[in-house]
């Protein structure tokens, strides 16, 4: 966490997080999403051209959002997510981990 300070606003909490999308195989097919936990203003739109892409490929290079997030994995039957339960453990230990720093 960083704080930005200037003699023209209020002093700015920044936090800067690590791009966690490592891809070992650069032929997987990928989708990249600014997850917030919102759903204010948390839709990308898309060129005509790629509107509903996941229809046909679950392969975008472009940033999406949230309720993007939402609509896709519905469309997939809720499959954009696999884990195993390794992984999953790895998870809740880096999200107690966090909210032990936060707090």
């Amino acid at each position: 966490m960083y704080t930005i300070k200037s003699n023209i606003f209020d002093d700015l909490n920044v936090m800067i997080m690590e791009n966690t999308s490592i891809m070992t195989n650069p032929l997987n097919k990928k989708m990249i999403f600014d997850m917030k936990g919102s759903t204010e203003q948390r839709k990308s739109s898309f060129p005509l051209k790629y509107r509903q892409f996941w229809h046909k490929t679950l392969n975008y290079s472009k940033t999406m959002k949230d309720m993007n997030f939402v609509e896709i994995n519905k469309y997939t039957g809720n499959s954009l997510i696999d884990l195993n339960d390794i992984e999953i453990e790895k998870i809740n230990e880096i999200i107690q981990n966090d909210q032990r720093f936060l707090t």
